[in-house]
């Protein structure tokens, strides 16, 4: 199948030949066109009418594998589908599997539209769903047709939903992965090794959100994580970032560790002593285009110039979010 969205096959706008649709008194019935799986056997589903059924987003749940984090779904994020579903209507089915041996009060798992899942649960109207009987690793391949052009997914949750599907066995191997979701052997280790930052609870949980994670800083970050040396250092500064009164961006925060852990650049370099003959010492403190001046008196061991610049460097800190 090309590049059309899984659920544009599942119930055709258009009304294409291609896809009967028959209305019945409670359910929609639809034709499903064949759609190929890129995967070593090219294996297909064969075409076969389903079922359209409307029930209660309450009974439904995103998919354990889902590749879309929670950040999403919410008010501000799903405000232009809210207001067109409110409008218009449901239009394209979301893509759902029974979940069985269950107690809980959630009857279906979304595999695919879990932002229409959450729309029509804001609204308190029923959901539209189709049914499949679909095994995990085939789930995984119409979940990513349906989400392949969105821009509004990053590569970095691309990244921990491939980890996921490997660390469960859904894809025996990164090979397998890699040509059923079309991704270059290269592209997908770095991806998965981006993904590994995750484990890192010390940075991870206090990055505002996983779609602000870019992948190159994600991937550098997790090579320097492995070096106990860069690990020490990166853990400290981290720690430091904690202490400010308002967090960086994302980017500023990866941006700083990946400096502190490769020894470019810290906020001591930017402070410089030097010997006065009122035998104080003037420390400067260096910010693009101005120079701040300071006098202390002259330190009698290099390492109370140490404390001196270690006390500064958490002033800064705390003060600023931007690097000198």
């Amino acid at each position: 199948m090309s590049r059309r969205r899984i659920t544009e096959a599942l119930l055709n706008d258009n009304n294409s030949p291609a896809v009967a649709v028959e209305i019945s008194s409670k359910n929609k019935m639809v034709k499903l066109p064949t759609v190929q799986l890129s995967e070593k056997n090219n294996s297909v589903f064969s075409t076969k009418r389903q079922m359209v059924y409307s029930v209660s987003p309450e009974e439904c749940k995103p998919w354990s594998f889902h590749d879309r984090d929670q950040s999403w779904l919410t008010e501000k994020k799903c405000s232009d589908l809210i207001a067109s579903i409110k409008l218009n209507g449901q239009k394209i089915p979301v893509l759902a599997r029974a979940i069985t041996h269950t107690n809980e009060k959630e009857k279906y798992e979304i595999i695919a539209g879990a932002r229409r899942w959450f729309a029509c649960k804001y609204l308190g109207t029923k959901l539209d769903i189709t049914l499949t009987d679909s095994n995990n690793r085939e789930c995984s391949v119409f979940m990513h047709i349906e989400n392949k052009e969105r821009d509004d997914i990053s590569d970095f949750e691309r990244a921990t939903n491939y980890k996921s599907l490997l660390e469960s066995s859904v894809f025996e191997s990164q090979d397998s992965l890699g040509l059923s979701f079309g991704v270059k052997k290269s592209a997908l280790s770095k991806m998965l090794s981006a993904a590994t930052l995750s484990e890192y609870k010390f940075i991870f949980d206090h990055l505002e959100s996983i779609t602000q994670i870019p992948i190159k800083p994600a991937y550098e970050l997790s090579v320097l994580l492995k070096d106990k040396t860069s690990f020490s250092k990166i853990k400290q500064h981290m720690n430091s970032l904690k202490k400010r009164k308002r967090m960086p961006s994302v980017k500023s925060i990866l941006k700083e560790l990946l400096q502190v852990g490769k020894g470019t650049i810290t906020h001591k370099e930017n402070i410089i002593i030097h010997e006065t003959p009122s035998k104080k010492s003037r420390i400067i403190l260096r910010q693009k285009k101005n120079i701040l001046f300071l006098e202390f008196p002259a330190p009698k061991q290099k390492k109370e110039t140490e404390e001196i610049k270690n006390l500064l460097a958490s002033m800064i800190d705390q003060i600023t979010n931007k690097d000198f």
